[in-house]
């Protein structure tokens, strides 16, 4: 499902403008540069990590993980394996 920025942002509006007393042609400018921004995230396809990426990304996921669970080893490799699958790497054999 692709996601429909601007219905969003247009309930975004209504909920400044009648809460927080924003000024509706303020807000307005602020979504037309945001919106512009995030036509040019959804054109451009993202390029592929490389093996070394990878690795970094898991070195550093290992760090965090010891840290936020020092005393269950397996949490942490579940940590750093989700993380790496979040970045689009697959395992070389499925389980």
């Amino acid at each position: 499902m692709t996601p429909n920025y601007e219905t969003d942002l247009e309930q975004a509006i209504l909920g400044l403008v009648e809460v927080d007393g924003w000024p509706a042609s303020d807000v307005r400018k602020y979504v037309d540069e945001i919106l512009e921004l995030t036509r040019h995230v959804d054109e451009e396809p993202l390029e592929e990590a490389s093996e070394k990426d990878y690795k970094k990304a898991e070195k550093a996921m290992r760090k965090t993980a010891k840290k936020k669970f020092p005393k269950d080893e397996e949490r942490q490799d579940k940590y750093v394996y989700g993380g790496k699958r979040k970045m689009g790497w697959k395992p070389e054999r499925e389980k």
